[in-house]
């Protein structure tokens, strides 16, 4: 319930805002750390932290050539603390899958076929994409439905 929780009022809000901002990350924070407490007193916290060092080291590559804002580092590090570090894995590489999809969707939607093979190309080679024609997505729309498809392929997709 708590991941489902991050990632939906995280992706309103990038979809309403144009940005995750910083007082909902630490609300979200503040809410998975007090649920965890209060509601699991039993709870693997070493699991959690498990979880959360995970999806920072899965995300932080992405953050550094900036094909992730700083804002779905930290949501995703939330959901990382909600959940575990085997959860954040698949449901990073989903969110991969379904970003990727959503940006060529994008692309194409907008026309903009030859600067998105342009800049494919410079990624390859290393080299620094135009920023002009750089498709942006709200990342967190990938992270939830990468949160999904984990639950349908996974045990916890009974409990929908």
């Amino acid at each position: 319930m708590m991941p489902t929780l991050v990632l939906l009022v995280s992706t309103f809000a990038d979809f309403k805002f144009k940005k995750v901002q910083n007082f909902l990350v630490l609300a979200l924070l503040a809410s998975v750390i007090l649920f965890l407490i209060f509601f699991e007193p039993n709870h693997a916290w070493g699991n959690s932290f498990l979880g959360l060092g995970m999806a920072i080291l899965l995300c932080l590559p992405l953050y550094i050539i900036q094909a992730l804002g700083g804002a779905d580092l930290k949501v995703f590090a939330i959901f990382g603390l909600a959940t575990n570090s085997d959860t954040v894995l698949h449901t990073f590489l989903f969110s991969l899958f379904w970003g990727s999809a959503l940006g060529v969707i994008k692309v194409i939607l907008q026309g903009q076929g030859k600067a998105f093979l342009t800049n494919l190309k410079k990624i390859i080679t290393l080299k620094k994409p135009d920023a002009q024609t750089v498709q942006k997505i709200p990342y967190t729309f990938a992270l939830l439905l990468g949160w999904f498809t984990f639950l349908v392929f996974s045990q916890y997709g009974r409990i929908l």
